[in-house]
């Protein structure tokens, strides 16, 4: 690989300790999808700014097996005394979504701390991970926060965030479980509108037993269970 005889002219140089030299061979290797190369070179390195820290968190968090590592990277960038920016926040935005909730909300804090939440692209990073969370009321407060900075992302994402949660409702209402579920699955994070969708869906189409067996399942992934899940549900079954 092209990247790799580079790498090794900058070793024999001596160039691959100069911190501009390195944080290129983080890009490359990023860039080529190289990680444990990437995480090497990072390693080694005798130190690390800004542009290290972003490009090695931006690597992590392209590869779904490498999310909590990248998390695991934010953390030690700020412990070590680095203040992430926007390029820092757009890359584990892009991320925590996957993991929780929780996690989304604390990194949107940060955000707020950094003074950074004005920025069009961090506030479209916002929408996109909300959405895929499922969390469109949170969406809609930073959508109308944005005025005249929206633009085509921050229309697409709200589109995108509601199409999600339409086609989980629809499907469910209409008896089409097996598509609902689809949606449902693929939703990185489900809020209490979700559940309640399935567990309706299931209920009123004499799957009640189904219904019952989300239950358990949405204690332990979600939300607690509403009034909506106990008075709608439990009547149909």
């Amino acid at each position: 690989m092209l990247g790799q005889q580079v790498h090794g002219e900058a070793f024999k140089l001596g160039l691959d300790l100069d911190v501009s030299v390195s944080n290129a061979l983080l890009a490359l290797y990023a860039d080529t999808g190289c990680l444990a190369q990437c995480l090497k070179v990072f390693s080694l390195m005798p130190e690390h700014d800004q542009v290290s820290w972003n490009t090695i968190i931006g690597a992590l968090s392209v590869s779904e097996a490498s999310i909590s590592e990248a998390v695991k990277y934010y953390l030690n960038m700020m412990g070590v005394g680095w203040s992430p920016n926007r390029v820092t926040f757009i890359n584990i935005l892009a991320t925590v979504s996957s993991l929780s909730l929780g996690k989304v909300c604390q990194i949107h804090a940060q955000v707020i701390k950094y003074h950074i939440a004005d920025h069009t692209t961090i506030a479209n990073a916002l929408l996109a991970c909300y959405g895929k969370c499922g969390e469109m009321d949170e969406c809609e407060k930073i959508f109308s926060r944005m005025s005249y900075r929206k633009d085509d992302v921050s229309w697409n994402s709200m589109i995108s965030g509601y199409i999600h949660e339409f086609k989980v409702d629809m499907y469910s209402k209409c008896g089409r479980i097996e598509y609902a579920l689809r949606f449902f699955d693929m939703m990185p994070i489900r809020n209490v509108h979700s559940w309640n969708s399935m567990i309706l869906g299931y209920a009123c189409h004499g799957h009640g037993d189904k219904a019952l067996r989300l239950f358990p399942r949405m204690k332990l992934d979600g939300p607690p269970p509403n009034h909506v899940n106990f008075c709608w549900g439990l009547v149909r079954l």
